[in-house]
């Protein structure tokens, strides 16, 4: 049976820096005693074994040529067999998208576009194409050039980070490279009203439009201190809680985050006392007066203690004197101050909750019980004129025959 022999699938596309190993498969007959040539010189770095066929060794960038045919022959004493290879070796065109995972806004043109950094260059002849698995870059808006791999266009639909892979083609050797690439819509945020008055004592649950649309944000909240009773939620941007102490009309910042950008709205709270509840009577209470709410208790507190007797015991000269000295009531008062080096507020006075101002109101007044001289643990009161002062027994003050003294209740 006649001799025959073939190198398999080609042509074979040869990177640069590799190892060859490629070896004849026997169709049919025998290559015992064959002695094999080829035609012309293989590409540098690679040689032909005459005894076995094989061709091995390792590419180099000596040894970039094109594809061409060789043709490889088997010679016995007096019969030869043949068989053809085409073989080429180009160097393997690496290159990668830098800066991903990349974020972009949805019917947007992509800023700045993909624009993909080569290992050694992108030489003519280099082909780019997409082959990704899951979706492809034509299929949401965007377009890849097929020469230099440049990724342009306009997103038109929103996913979360997908796989995408770009193959160079460099005259058959091929190089895969894949980025994350996502699509998101600008967060929006808006409440049903602008201004919300609240009831005191009454359960709160206020909640932006759109939540239950908008995935991967958080919400932030600038202004006054919060009512107390109400919080707010940073994942749902919900203010929630039972507020309990009456206030002004206080403004706030909403702003809602996602990897796109940011966006705010404005609202207004207002706690107020719902005048149609069914006041609760107060036993030690005369049978026409009623306690209804924490406030009415802030506020007898508050009347209670905005009165500081002269416990120091002064006269009216030793008062004088401190004063003349400069230990009077404003002594430790600072003026607010900026140098190079520092900034001075000065807010001494101001009502604080930790390092949060309190803001301020045209009628509520606050201070700590230490402003009162009160014992234990210290806890804000706030005096609201607005609260009617229910169960609550004015002292009668008289002057005492005991000199410059402040009167005493009688």
């Amino acid at each position: 049976m006649a001799y025959s022999f073939t190198y398999g699938v080609d042509p074979y596309y040869l990177p640069t820096g590799s190892s060859v190993n490629i070896t004849k498969t026997i169709t049919s007959g025998s290559d015992t005693g064959a002695i094999y040539k080829i035609n012309r010189s293989l590409p540098s770095g690679i040689t032909l074994n005459s005894t076995n066929g094989s061709m091995t060794g390792n590419t180099l960038f000596s040894s970039i040529s094109i594809p061409l045919t060789y043709i490889v022959d088997a010679s016995f004493s007096t019969t030869n067999s043949y068989s053809s290879i085409i073989l080429g070796v180009s160097f393997l065109p690496v290159f990668n998208y830098a800066g991903g995972p990349f974020i972009r806004e949805i019917n947007k043109p992509i800023y700045p576009e993909l624009i993909p950094t080569y290992l050694i260059s992108n030489l003519v002849g280099i082909v780019y194409s997409d082959v990704s698995s899951d979706i492809s870059l034509n299929n949401i808006g965007l377009n890849l050039n097929v020469e230099d791999g440049h990724i342009t266009g306009t997103p038109t639909a929103i996913f979360n980070p997908t796989l995408f892979t770009i193959r160079a083609n460099n005259t058959g050797v091929i190089y895969n490279a894949s980025f994350n690439l996502s699509v998101q819509q600008l967060p929006a945020i808006t409440y049903g009203q602008e201004i919300y008055r609240l009831i005191q004592g009454e359960n709160v649950n206020i909640l932006p439009n759109f939540v239950e649309s908008q995935t991967n944000v958080t919400y932030t909240i600038e202004g006054c201190k919060l009512p107390y009773g109400i919080v707010f939620n940073t994942t749902t941007g919900a203010i929630t809680g039972i507020p309990t102490i009456l206030t002004t009309l206080r403004e706030y910042k909403i702003t809602v985050t996602n990897s796109i950008g940011s966006s705010s709205t404005n609202l207004i709270l207002n706690i107020i006392k719902d005048l149609t509840t069914t006041p609760v009577r107060g036993d030690n209470f005369a049978s026409n007066t009623f306690l209804t709410n924490p406030a009415i208790e802030m506020r007898r507190k508050a009347e209670i203690l905005k009165y500081k007797q002269n416990s120091s015991g002064l006269t009216k000269n030793q008062y004088t004197a401190l004063l003349a000295k400069g230990n009077g009531p404003l002594a430790k008062r600072a003026w607010g101050n900026q140098s190079d080096n520092s900034t001075n507020p000065n807010i001494s006075g101001l009502s604080q909750d930790g390092n949060t101002l309190i803001c301020n109101s045209d009628s509520i007044i606050s201070a700590p019980t230490s402003s009162s001289n009160v014992p234990g643990p210290i806890m804000n009161l706030y005096y609201n004129p607005n609260t009617p002062l229910v169960g609550y027994i004015q002292p009668n003050k008289q002057r005492t025959n005991i000199g410059m003294k402040w009167p005493f209740s009688k």
